[in-house]
């Protein structure tokens, strides 16, 4: 079954608690680690014992902060840009000169550095656990990796440890055959499933059909004649073909041109990245009957009965991608036999190639790391492991990673900025001049029902029926995936998980969900430079208020916002609010769409829209809280440190947060498929509609960044 998610095939996975589908098969987990530093900014109820409010203080001043004295590394200040020309680079033009790509690793950012952080953790519970494993979940860690670490042995295996699952691939000589396959752990199919919160009744769940069976990142590779595009296509194919001869296959090389064609075909079928982020118009509510009638041509009931399912013909599914997916069923009925063989035989390598001997790795670090990513060199075996273990053991890893490594009283620390993070948001509501009454009431309740989360989950699964083998890699990584599925599947049955999270603690990240309306901020996250409680108060308010206010925001975005506050998919708004925000989000589109990141390359303002109006929305709002904390604890106005204002003090926190930089090979990736907009721009693309900053930093019109005050763009 393809769930994608925690545990390396398709699970209901929630990127900002979205319908998002991520593929983490085994085929993706190790060229790099951003696994762990999660591109997205993206507590439930409130942890026991704690409420939020304001009555604690934060620091007031710095205390030995770990960047710089007070939390910004001036070091890094540029003494040539104006902060008015260009924030982002202003901030961090020192670190954007010295900082390096890391081996095997396509960007190197805040997110990436503290992962390597996390990674030097994660190797000591591994250390320890491979030592003297105390407990089950460490004695699952220590098998884990030694039986991926044991490179010898994989190497002398070959192909052996996947010759059942190719057996069974061409043993299948019908198209209904290749339908009981395609959702098997380690296998591909043309479409992906996920097991979501139901937006309809967040009481339950539902299962989810989407797009899928794509080889390369997005659909916008197969189908764009400009360069690299053609040249990506071409090398995959020969890659298909290199695979399939070291696997003894000749046979199957002259099938290479077909599966792109197939592929390149499904590719045209698929709804664009923007269009999916249309909760509306995503979610279509049908029978598997009704599915039979609307999508012909893919047994959809065997499909699905293959993994367990227990399904019947009146059972109510999601047709995400609907087009898509009735597309897709035509094209597997009209695809020779032999073709689709031979494209699940292909996926089947790919997706085991990492896991496989020296020779299968190089080949596959040759085309998706070095190829599409434009990396020179391949992490190491040790960096590999311990990607994998977070792939596919995370939340048993996070147990042990929050064990030692984070403080009880950050929750408290938190639930404070959070305080006041919910009256100045409150606030801000009120005053909205464009919102009329009977929406603000609606938009005022929802805040109110917000949860947030904090650290790690309040319970963790229990896998204590998996019992992993030393020797066993691809044996060990099935095994958990077909955990995954019978826990992905067991939840059609049960009332929803208020406990369980979509990401883990050690991962670099925060997120909403919308159906649970609920913001969630992951141990690991809780580091400089997101948050130190040893620095400024204002650059704490600059930089972990601001994810704060960053995922409260995505609960009011162009998709939050169609939630109400209880999770459920909900038109709130009168026709004249909804008009009054659309106009606002067109007019920020249109402002991002005009970022060229690189030559002919522009940021898709449609895309990223949701994370645009997030990082606006939530540095405004923090702006307003570190005003309010200010007024209470500073009445004469807080003092300035190395002659920097507390205002000033702010938005530098805000933008060391987002340095970074990419290999230009992966940063046109990302711009064709990641709803995050590029580090500049979420620096200098939110400052520049903020008066404040302009006050701060004394910008006018001969600024590069300077709009006119008619052009400035506020949301919330």
């Amino acid at each position: 079954m393809q769930i994608k998610g925690k545990h390396g095939k398709l699970m209901a996975h929630r990127e900002r608690g979205m319908t998002a589908y991520r593929y983490n098969s085994i085929k993706k987990f190790g060229t790099t680690l951003l696994a762990l530093a999660v591109l997205s900014l993206s507590g439930c109820d409130k942890q026991e014992g704690e409420e939020s409010g304001t009555t604690s203080t934060v620091p007031l001043t710095a205390q030995q902060a770990a960047l710089g004295d007070w939390g910004v590394e001036t070091q890094y200040l540029s003494t040539t840009v104006k902060p008015g020309d260009d924030f982002f680079a202003y901030v961090n033009e020192g670190w954007l000169n010295t900082a390096d790509f890391p081996p095997g690793v396509p960007r190197i950012d805040s997110f990436i550095e503290l992962s390597l952080k996390a990674e030097a953790d994660i190797r000591e519970i591994i250390a320890d656990a491979t030592a003297n494993p105390q407990s089950h979940n460490q004695a699952m860690i220590a098998a884990l990796y030694a039986s991926y670490m044991d490179v010898d042995k994989l190497d002398a295996l070959g192909i052996q440890p996947i010759e059942t699952k190719l057996a069974a691939i061409f043993a299948a000589d019908n198209h209904q055959a290749l339908t009981g396959l395609m959702q098997q752990p380690g296998y591909t199919g043309l479409v992906d499933l996920g097991v979501n919160i139901d937006t309809r009744d967040p009481s339950r769940y539902i299962l989810i059909l989407h797009q899928g069976g794509l080889g390369l990142p997005s659909r916008e590779y197969y189908l764009m004649e400009e360069a690299p595009y053609p040249d990506h296509r071409a090398a995959y194919a020969a890659y298909m073909a290199d695979l399939f001869t070291l696997a003894g296959r000749d046979d199957l090389v002259s099938q290479a041109p077909a599966i792109l064609e197939l592929e390149t075909t499904l590719a045209k079928a698929h709804w664009s990245n923007a269009d999916t982020r249309d909760p509306v118009r995503m979610a279509h509510y049908m029978t598997l009957s009704a599915l039979a009638d609307y999508a012909p041509g893919l047994d959809w009931l065997g499909m699905l009965n293959s993994m367990g399912a227990g399904l019947s013909s009146d059972t109510t599914i999601v047709a995400n991608t609907d087009t898509a997916l009735k597309e897709t069923a035509v094209l597997f009925e009209q695809t020779p036999v032999a073709v689709l063989q031979a494209y699940m035989a292909f996926h089947l390598l790919d997706g085991a190639a990492e896991m496989m001997g020296r020779e299968w790795q190089d080949r596959h670090f040759a085309f998706h790391g070095a190829r599409l990513q434009g990396l020179k060199a391949q992490r190491s075996r040790d960096e590999n492991a311990i990607t994998l273990l977070n792939g596919v053991l995370g939340e048993v890893v996070g147990q042990e990673y929050v064990a030692r490594h984070f403080p009880p009283e950050y929750r408290q620390t938190l639930m404070t900025y959070i305080g006041y993070l919910r009256e100045a948001f409150g606030e801000r509501i009120e005053s909205l001049g464009w919102m009329d009454e009977a929406t603000r009431s609606e938009a005022l309740k929802k805040l109110s029902m917000l949860n947030a989360e904090i650290g790690y989950p309040s319970r963790w699964h229990d896998y204590s029926a998996l019992d992993l083998k030393a020797d066993d890699l691809l044996g060990n990584i099935e095994q958990v995936q077909r955990w995954a599925m019978h826990d992905a599947l067991a939840k059609l049955d049960e009332p929803v998980r208020d406990w369980e999270w979509g990401n883990n603690p050690q991962e670099i990240n925060a997120y909403y969900s919308p159906a649970e309306n609920k913001i969630v901020f992951l141990a690991a996250i809780l580091q400089p430079p997101f948050f130190d409680p040893a620095a400024d108060f204002a650059v704490n308010f600059g930089a972990i208020l601001g994810v704060i206010g960053h995922e409260t925001s995505h609960g009011f975005d162009d998709q939050g916002s169609q939630y109400d506050g209880t999770g459920r998919l909900r038109d709130w708004w009168t026709e004249a609010s909804r008009k009054e925000f659309t106009q606002r989000a067109d007019r920020l589109a249109a402002q991002y769409d005009r970022y060229e990141p690189l030559p002919g390359a522009h940021v898709n303002g449609r895309l990223t829209l949701g994370e645009n109006i997030a990082d606006l929305g939530g540095v405004s709002v923090a702006y307003h809280a570190v005003q309010k904390y200010i007024s209470d604890h500073y009445p004469d106005g807080a003092p300035e440190i190395d002659g920097f204002t507390a205002e000033q003090r702010f938005f530098l926190a805000w933008a060391q947060m987002w340095r970074g930089k990419r290999t230009d090979d992966y940063a046109r990736e990302l711009l064709l498929r990641d709803p995050h907009s590029p580090s500049r721009y979420r620096a200098n693309g939110t400052v520049r509609n903020m008066d404040a900053w302009y006050d701060a930093f004394e910008v006018g019109p001969e600024a590069a960044l300077y709009l006119p005050k008619e052009e400035r763009i506020t949301t919330w």
